[in-house]
């Protein structure tokens, strides 16, 4: 595929895949690790453009296949504060904007800022290691939504099994995560 100058991340172009038996090791050490230092699960998002959306909706509403909402929300409100955004957009805001709001279009670390700023909640990315990247800080008691990177350019859902946080965000009291309201 060939690279588009002027893109702001090169991950666009460039497949997600496991490639030799050292990545394969690598991806199932650090579902142990996770597992066992965080208590965390990894659940494998599909590799189709959308894993970035489809891990945070994942998270945030329950079901990965509202990708598209999170997508769609998530561009408008990088519109609505485009002063803002637009400082981190190495093209056109408005041309940037128009195509992320594709299917299969790349999600990247200012759709990652504009989400956590949308949902009030932090985002924790594990990059084959137990400590996070966080991406966000706010004032808030929702929890976290936490997300593996891989191979550069793909998304995994972390869910806690035993902590439900479907709903927090949302701007409803109780909903603290589902486990907690009722």
């Amino acid at each position: 595929m060939v690279k588009m100058r002027g893109y702001n991340s090169a991950d666009e172009q460039n497949p997600c895949f496991v490639s030799s038996y050292d990545d394969f090791e690598r991806e199932r050490q650090f579902e142990i690790d996770i597992r066992l230092s965080k208590g965390l699960e990894v659940k494998r998002m599909l590799e189709d453009g959308n894993c970035l959306f489809r891990a945070v909706t994942d998270q945030v509403y329950g079901d990965s296949e509202m990708y598209d909402l999170a997508r769609q929300m998530c561009v408008d409100y990088m519109e609505k504060e485009r002063d803002h955004f637009s400082q981190f957009i190495t093209e056109g805001f408005t041309s940037y904007c128009k195509r992320k709001r594709r299917d299969k279009v790349y999600g990247n670390n200012v759709e990652i800022q504009a989400l956590s700023e949308m949902y009030n909640r932090p985002i924790l990315i594990y990059t084959y290691s137990t400590e996070p990247i966080n991406i966000g800080s706010y004032n808030t008691d929702t929890p976290p939504i936490q997300l593996s990177y891989h191979h550069g350019n793909h998304y995994n859902s972390l869910v806690n099994p035993r902590r439900s946080t479907i709903g927090a965000g949302l701007g409803f009291s109780c909903l603290q995560g589902v486990s907690r309201c009722g």
